[in-house]
């Protein structure tokens, strides 16, 4: 009797993209160890942070160095204390990770924004960033000037330098730029528990009303239908799609589903386009999914 096997085909594109996933995680893991360790101490709110975030991350579910930290993690923390010598040990741990791993995609700018959004939620991860985390976030920056036309960056490192312009930095003015930095980040893990990075709200735009005849792109990923469907919507609305970012663009829509690395992704680089433009003082006005729901209702 013959017998047929149906072998998987082998798809080269899946190991692409478990690879990137992975060296996504990675390089996240890095920027966040680096930042809770920033002061050279750690306190619960960032182990619970980080636990947190390890747990989350699919990718690095087979990491020998996430499952060594998720371990230590899980001792420490196993009789509800925690030892001035557990913390020690762990943030040793964390060093010697950060000290390891750092070198492997060193000067790639995916990789170095991929770390740099770590570190801004490592910096932030107990809620606050205090004076040693601040400096620590400039010099991270002045080592890494690969990133430094990026326009996420660009926003941090705007702020820091008005901060320090008189040379004092004050606890009020270091109270701001934790807020910034949790805008950047979409921290929500005093209210929710959850430790993704995904926030796109500080783009956003006011906006009471749409102009009719208006020209408007949606990009991303949408909750409430197809991008076709919402097209038609507006057509019904009196505006005018459109598939590109130019400068004669009223507005952009973002999808709700927004994914930690949307800057990476097609989307994302019409996200970058429209900010861009803005900056140059077209006005551009960006909205999210939600927002444009409510506008047309």
């Amino acid at each position: 009797m013959n017998m047929e096997f149906n072998v998987p085909a082998f798809r080269p594109h899946q190991f692409a993209n478990r690879k990137r996933n992975i060296d996504k995680a990675v390089n996240g893991l890095i920027g966040i160890l680096s930042g809770v360790t920033a002061d050279t101490k750690l306190n619960q709110n960032e182990l619970m942070y980080l636990n947190i975030w390890l747990k989350s991350q699919s990718s690095l579910r087979d990491d020998p160095d996430a499952i060594d930290l998720l371990d230590l993690i899980a001792d420490v923390v196993e009789d509800g204390a925690v030892s001035s010598e557990e913390m020690h040990d762990l943030l040793t741990l964390c060093n010697d990770v950060v000290t390891y791993r750092s070198s492997e995609d060193e000067g790639i700018y995916e990789a170095k924004i991929n770390e740099f959004l770590g570190v801004l939620q490592g910096v932030v991860a107990d809620g606050s960033v205090n004076r040693q985390e601040f400096d620590f976030l400039i010099g991270w920056l002045r080592e890494n000037d690969v990133v430094e036309d990026d326009w996420l960056v660009e926003q941090v490192v705007s702020r820091a330098n008005q901060i320090m312009s008189d040379g004092i930095v004050t606890q009020g003015e270091l109270t701001e730029f934790g807020d910034l930095v949790k805008q950047l980040t979409g921290y929500q893990f005093n209210e929710t528990g959850s430790a993704e990075c995904s926030s796109i709200a500080y783009l956003e735009d006011s906006i009471e009303k749409i102009e009719q005849d208006s020209l408007i792109c949606f990009t991303g990923t949408f909750v409430s239908g197809s991008r076709r469907i919402l097209e038609g919507l507006a057509v019904s609305k009196g505006l005018k799609p459109k598939n590109r970012i130019t400068k004669s663009l009223n507005y952009l829509v973002i999808g709700e589903l927004v994914t930690p690395d949307w800057r990476f992704q097609s989307y994302g680089r019409k996200i970058e386009q429209a900010v861009k433009y803005r900056e140059e003082g077209i006005p551009i006005k960006i909205l999210s999914e939600k927002n444009w729901t409510q506008l047309i209702d």
